[in-house]
C-alpha cells in the first residue's frame, strides 16, 4: 500500500507498490480531498524519489492510476484450486479489513444480497466478531471447494469486478 511504501522509503532495497485498487475508489475510500491528477503526480514523484516502481493487477487500474508502471494480471494455479463439491449449503465471501474498505467493496449491497441466506466470512476482520481467517491456502482451498456458491460485490465505478479471492472461486468451479 501507499502507506506501507512511506514507511520503507530508507530501507536501502527493491521496492515495488502493487496497486490493487483504482485511484477514484481510493480517494473515495479515503474520504481525500487530493483530485486525481493531484494524487498521480504526487505518486509518480514519490516512487522516482525513492526508486520504487508500481505494478499494477489490473488495466483500469493501471490507467486510473496514471499508467505508471506495468500490469501483472493475477495468476492463480487452477490446478491447485480445482475440486469444488458443494457439499456445505452456505455461500462464501472471502474478505480482509471490510471495514476499511466497506464503500469498494460495496458491502451494503453484499448484506443486502446476502440476507436470508447463510453466507461464510473469511478474512482478516478484526473488528467484526465471528469472523475469522485460513489458517493457510490448504484451508482457504477447501472453503472454495465445499460452498456452494461465491459472492463477491464491489462499486463497478471503482472497481474491475474480481478480486484474487473471485479468481480463486472460479479456479475451484464455484458459481
Amino acid at each position: 500500500s501507499i502507506d506501507d511504501l512511506l514507511s520503507v522509503k530508507f530501507l536501502a532495497c527493491p521496492k515495488i507498490l502493487v496497486i490493487h485498487v483504482s485511484l477514484s475508489g481510493y480517494i473515495t475510500q479515503e474520504n481525500s480531498p487530493t483530485r486525481a491528477e493531484e494524487m498521480q503526480q504526487l505518486l509518480s514523484t514519490y516512487l522516482d524519489k525513492i526508486g520504487a516502481i508500481s505494478v499494477a493487477v489490473s488495466s483500469m487500474k493501471q490507467t486510473t492510476w496514471g499508467a505508471i508502471g506495468p500490469v501483472i494480471p493475477f495468476y492463480i494455479d487452477s490446478d491447485f484450486f480445482n475440486g469444488y463439491n458443494g457439499q456445505i449449503a452456505a455461500g462464501l465471501r472471502v474478505a480482509n479489513q471490510i471495514s476499511q474498505k466497506s464503500i469498494l467493496l460495496d458491502w451494503r449491497n453484499h448484506q443486502r444480497i446476502a440476507e436470508g441466506f447463510p453466507v461464510k466470512l473469511i478474512g482478516y476482520n478484526p473488528d467484526m466478531p465471528g469472523v475469522q481467517r485460513a489458517n493457510d491456502l490448504y484451508a482457504l482451498r477447501a472453503y472454495y471447494r465445499n460452498h456452494r456458491f461465491y459472492l463477491h460485490t464491489a462499486r463497478y465505478d471503482f472497481e474491475d469486478g474480481f478480486t484474487t479471492s473471485s479468481l480463486e472461486a472460479m479456479a475451484c468451479g464455484m458459481p
